[in-house]
């Protein structure tokens, strides 16, 4: 993990909140991710008491932290692919 994505002592909530959630999404044919839903983070905030503006952040924090996980995943895959494309053409 790079150094500026380690865990701080403010934000270990999202991050174990995350951790919960980040499998709690689709996966559609042909290998994608689809970002996590509104309801799994509503339940999630529902069930460890945040509510009003603290969910308004917390939203906006796991939904930051999910679209980067999806940036990394969409690279590591194209990544792959090129990699057997490669292997393939050698």
């Amino acid at each position: 993990m790079p150094e500026e994505a380690e865990p701080q002592g403010w934000d270990g909530y999202l991050w174990r909140a995350w951790n919960a959630l980040k499998f709690d999404r689709n996966y559609p044919g042909m290998g994608g991710e689809t970002p996590i839903s509104y309801t799994a983070y509503a339940r999630y905030a529902d069930d460890h008491g945040i509510r009003g503006e603290e969910f308004e952040f917390f939203l906006k924090m796991m939904q930051a932290i999910d679209d980067e996980w999806l940036s990394w995943r969409a690279e590591q895959r194209r990544r792959e692919e090129e990699a057997s494309k490669n292997r393939r053409n050698a």
